[in-house]
């Protein structure tokens, strides 16, 4: 097994991608009505206020617009109740309306994974002595050099690569994920080849206590990091933990679903503040097709775990917020119904 390789040091970020990533989650407002901001800083300014929507048609703020609301069902005045009212009235009739079905609340995004609201996890519990190598904590981590880093990391790969029982590998997950709640700890983590191995053995893993460690490892480095390089589109991410959702386990459906979620905002809205690529071609690249988005709005279905569906609900509701192409995706019949 060859030493694993990290592609940015520890802090440090491709200068051109820097600027622009910002997780919104860590952004705080003093006005309750504030919106939150995109994940990322660009076209949305961390912390900007949401304006109400004007009552002009032709009009947009932020991502509002009058046709959106429409494609949601609002009735606009028609050609017989402007003549009757009076143009004037008719227009502050919409505008009253609209203040009663819009609130800047609702652009504001919240986590997916470890969202206490939908879902609150036992403390991750992990022993030291049963570990291969010497544990670091985050802190003597981030101030390892990149030699020491790759050796430790090399440590880790080894073991979760190897032959050893699989209590043995959930062991090391387990104390894995303590290091990945850092944005700069996870910049470099889920940049490096260790990422590679989890999203393979979560292909191929049949044990459920593994598969959950790693789709919950996996959704703590998207969730935290800041930068993601293109080279983990081409590990099938987006595909394998759509495959998953098909697990017999809830607990592992569960993982996976807010995994998968905020894998599907990071990709949205980095496309949507960074404008280098079409929706269509980041959708190609990250293998999102029409039966990723079904996969998603299933889960919507009476039946399904409860609490995976609330991770469903609050992935369309995130995407949603930031309005435009990829909120037309969730635009379907099965999402209302």
């Amino acid at each position: 097994i060859r030493p694993v390789r990290v592609c940015y040091k520890l802090g440090v970020v491709p200068a051109a991608a820097a600027a622009a990533h910002l997780t919104a989650y860590e952004v705080t407002t003093a006005a309750p009505a504030a919106h939150a901001g995109s994940r990322h800083a660009g076209t949305h300014a961390a912390g900007q206020a949401v304006q109400p929507p004007q009552s002009s048609s032709n009009s947009s703020i932020g991502h509002f617009s009058t046709s959106a609301v429409a494609a949601s069902g609002a009735v606009y005045p028609d050609a017989a109740t402007t003549a009757e009212c009076g143009a004037g009235a008719a227009v502050t009739r919409w505008s009253a309306v609209l203040s009663l079905i819009w609130h800047p609340s609702d652009s504001a995004v919240k986590p997916i994974v470890a969202n206490r609201r939908i879902e609150r996890l036992p403390e991750v519990n992990w022993d030291a002595k049963g570990l291969p190598f010497e544990p670091l904590s985050l802190q003597q981590m981030l101030n390892c050099d990149q030699g020491e880093l790759e050796a430790f990391l090399t440590h880790i790969y080894r073991t979760i690569a190897s032959s050893a029982p699989v209590k043995d590998k959930v062991n090391v997950m387990s104390y894995f994920e303590s290091l990945c709640t850092d944005t700069n700890a996870a910049n470099v983590l889920i940049n490096s080849s260790l990422t590679v191995l989890f999203v393979r053995m979560l292909r191929n893993g049949k044990t459920p206590l593994l598969r959950i460690r790693l789709a919950s490892v996996l959704g703590l480095l998207v969730r935290h990091a800041t930068y993601i390089a293109d080279e983990l589109a081409g590990t099938q991410l987006v595909e394998i933990l759509t495959e998953a959702l098909k697990d017999k386990s809830e607990r592992v459906r569960r993982r996976v679903m807010a995994t998968l979620g905020e894998l599907l905002f990071y990709i949205a809205t980095q496309q949507q503040d960074s404008g280098s690529a079409s929706v269509q071609d980041t959708s190609s690249a990250w293998g999102i097709t029409p039966a990723i988005i079904a996969a998603v709005v299933r889960l919507l279905k009476p039946g399904e775990d409860e609490v995976c569906q609330h991770y469903a609900v609050k992935t369309i509701e995130n995407i949603c917020s930031q309005g435009g192409e990829w909120a037309s995706k969730f635009a379907v019949q099965d999402t209302l119904v």
